[in-house]
């Protein structure tokens, strides 16, 4: 039968129903990306065009062609959702993965964006679940999946609008893994409609923030917020962030001000991620202030916003919990918070977040010396199954305990087993050429992990150095070898755009070289004569970057976020007796009036020390000699 012949019989429900069942076809399963921009296009112009001419072509009464018309819009609007908006089932989808956490249905190794997402996602769709996906990175290692993702979507084919999305979200995802170079990348070649927005504004001021740029920085955070008059989803963030800034310059007054803002508006839009960043940062500013009641008051105020039933809440909270009863030297309640911790979480966790948590707790539990025994029989107790963890939670695991060991080793603690140690030297050789084969798998992005893991292979190059099967030789070998991968550090992070950083990095090449020459353990070899010139080397190298990070750190001013820079700076020249570079640092720090007791315990220890050795300095300003620094 003819199709003219079909239609003149009056079979229009038979043509809607092939019609939808080809529409459907078209957007469930979307294998061809051409579907996605080409055909809906072609079908919604013959729907609302040609059917209706076709049907007055062979004489159809008005009330049927309208009746059809009618009946097809649906469809036509179905159509047009499927270009421009998320469709029904992908919001269900992504609601439902969202309730059942991300992190226990999403692993970083598998490809599930080919397996499932590529037929059931449009691209606003994808982009939806990118921006969801990046909400819980912070949280959990979908790091590689991430970055599937966003070489996977850049493939498709954007509307204008999408584009500008798509480079926000892309943005966001390289902040995170830190790469800054790449957020330049896309504001290069951004869209001119992007560069007029506060999202634009709010990427580049984090990439002036990484090259120490702190007015500039508050330049485009200002823009960024102007521009959130018409569109409020990032104005608790950058009200955030613009008071992060003052703080760096020293500005209370707008410091105050400012988190107060943050404060507010979260009050009014709570988010999950937002929340655990705002709250903490103006408590912060209150203890700093000296406003203890300020601070409970707020801190009481972020315990209400809690969702106990949640765990993901319940860890973030626990983690600042453990900071702040830290800095206030409250070591009742910071002792609670981990026995309440371990009775109450790890009952909700799966067996290898379990291992995570005890191996956590271990670490913060040694690090601030309470009750820390117990974890520690609980750890070694399940060594096999630590080592049995995929790659690198067993390394990160391994490390942490030998990190402990060493210290009960030079404590001559009567809990040090060597057997143990012996056990993680034999796992962590093993596990070594397994390091270099993830690093080298890593892709240029992955900045923070690229930089932690080469960090971790140097200390590891100390860790395998056996004094008793090596010789000194073999010693200064191991030595060189680290000191080239610190120098990895540095061009790392200057590859990546990350200044700031690249500062760090280069205090790491001195603060090794310093602890290995001064060291009662290492001292006797560098004093021998036949390494005289090898130890003049190694101090002329430390030498050469910390005169680089002197140098510049002259035009961050008084930057309080590189307070720590000036204190670790200030402690290596006292070894070099430079008392006239090493006081004005010290001083900074001292100035700043922000206690000692927000930093970490070997930032601390450098203070101490620092402190003991000027107090040698007498009165009058006539110096005294340093001794045991």
């Amino acid at each position: 039968m003819k199709i003219s012949d079909y239609i003149l019989d009056g079979n229009l429900l038979g043509i809607w129903v092939a019609l939808l069942l080809g529409v459907g076809y078209l957007l469930i399963t979307k294998i061809d990306l051409k579907h996605r921009r080409v055909l809906p296009k072609l079908i919604i112009a013959v729907l609302l065009f040609g059917i209706p001419t076709l049907l007055t072509y062979y004489n159809y009464s008005l009330l049927r062609i309208l009746i059809s018309s009618f009946t097809v819009f649906p469809i036509v609007i179905l159509l047009f959702i499927s270009i421009r908006w998320l469709l029904p089932h992908e919001s269900i989808l992504l609601f439902w993965l969202k309730k059942k956490k991300f992190s226990q249905h999403l692993r970083a190794g598998e490809n599930l964006e080919k397996k499932f997402f590529r037929y059931f996602f449009s691209t606003p769709g994808k982009i939806k679940f990118l921006s969801e996906l990046l909400t819980y990175y912070s949280r959990y290692h979908l790091s590689k999946l991430i970055h599937h993702c966003i070489l996977s979507y850049s493939r498709l084919p954007l509307f204008e609008s999408e584009k500008d999305a798509f480079d926000f979200n892309r943005g966001l995802s390289y902040i995170q893994m830190g790469a800054t170079s790449k957020v330049e990348q896309i504001l290069d070649g951004a869209s001119d409609s992007f560069k007029q927005t506060s999202e634009h504004f709010f990427l580049l001021a984090h990439v002036v923030k990484c090259k120490g740029l702190l007015d500039e920085e508050r330049e485009y955070l200002e823009r960024a917020l102007h521009l959130q008059d018409y569109d409020g989803s990032l104005k608790c963030q950058i009200y955030n962030n613009i008071a992060v800034n003052a703080h760096a310059r020293g500005n209370h007054t707008d410091t105050v001000h400012f988190y107060s803002k943050a404060t507010e508006f979260l009050s009014k839009h709570p988010s999950f991620n937002t929340k655990h960043i705002v709250i903490p940062n103006m408590i912060d500013i209150y203890l700093l202030d000296g406003e203890i009641s300020k601070a409970e008051s707020l801190f009481e105020d972020y315990r209400k916003m809690i969702d106990f039933s949640n765990i993901d809440d319940v860890l973030m909270w626990d983690n600042y919990r453990l900071t702040y009863y830290r800095q206030r030297g409250d070591l009742n309640n910071l002792k609670k918070v981990y026995d309440d911790g371990t009775a109450q979480l790890s009952a909700r966790l799966t067996h290898e977040e379990c291992l995570a948590f005890q191996i956590n707790e271990l670490r913060m539990r040694w690090n601030n010396r309470i009750e820390w025994e117990k974890p520690l029989g609980n750890v070694c107790q399940h060594l096999d199954e630590y080592f049995a963890l995929p790659f690198p939670k067993s390394f990160i695991a391994a490390k942490e305990l030998c990190f402990i060991m060493k210290g009960l080793d030079e404590q001559q603690n009567s809990l040090y087993d060597s057997g143990i140690v012996k056990k993680l030297i034999a796992f962590l050789r093993k596990s070594a050429p397994e390091l270099d084969s993830h690093l080298r798998s890593l892709p240029d992005e992955f900045v923070n992990e690229r930089f932690n893991l080469t960090k971790d292979k140097a200390w590891l190059l100390q860790v395998l150095f056996d004094p008793h099967e090596q010789n000194d030789n073999d010693y200064t070998i191991m030595l060189d070898k680290k000191i080239i991968l610190l120098n990895d550090l540095i061009d790392i992070q200057q590859q990546a755009g990350n200044a700031v950083n690249a500062l760090e990095a280069r205090l790491g090449i001195p603060d090794e070289v310093i602890s290995q020459v001064f060291s009662p353990f290492t001292a006797g070899f560098f004093n021998r004569p036949q390494f005289f010139d090898y130890r003049r080397k190694c101090l002329d190298l430390s030498k050469k970057q910390m005169d680089i990070v002197y140098n510049e750190l002259a035009r961050f001013g008084r930057d309080i976020s590189i307070l720590t820079f000036k204190l670790r700076l200030a402690y290596y020249f006292m070894f070099f007796k430079e008392i006239d570079r090493a006081y004005p640092l010290y001083k900074d720090f001292e100035d700043s009036g922000i206690s000692i007791n927000h930093f970490a315990d070997w930032i601390r220890g450098y203070h101490d020390k620092l402190q003991s050795a000027f107090i040698a300095l007498n009165i009058l300003g006539q110096r005294a000699p340093l001794k045991n620094f």
